[in-house]
């Protein structure tokens, strides 16, 4: 079953999703953080960038439920908390892959989580 997540996206997080979800990063910046299968699985697409989103713990870890509950082929849609889309959907995506990667986080420049564990 196919689910549907909602995905706040406030002021902080605006220049990450211009970075990362509007200029997709590119798979050899990924590739580092793979496995063989998983690489396998990035090569069998025909495009050679991805659209890329973290979460973070949220306030008394509240993402954690999130994170468990997301699998592949979900579909994510991002609202607007910043001031430009405000109360609005303004973007929708389906999960491709997911991974917890403190190492990859640390390369896109994102926060990351202190402890070693996903969400």
């Amino acid at each position: 079953m196919t689910n549907v997540t909602l995905q706040p996206a406030g002021v902080k997080s605006q220049k990450h999703f211009e970075k990362s979800i509007l200029n997709p990063i590119p798979l050899e910046r990924i590739r580092n953080y793979l496995d063989e299968n998983e690489y396998l699985k990035f090569l069998d697409k025909s495009t050679t960038s991805y659209p890329t989103w973290g979460l973070q713990k949220g306030k008394d870890n509240g993402n954690v439920k999130r994170w468990h509950s997301i699998q592949e082929g979900d579909l994510v849609l991002f609202t607007g908390t910043f001031k430009k889309n405000q109360g609005r959907c303004y973007c929708l995506g389906r999960i491709f892959h997911k991974k917890h990667s403190i190492n990859l986080a640390r390369d896109l420049g994102r926060d990351i989580w202190t402890n070693v564990g996903p969400p």
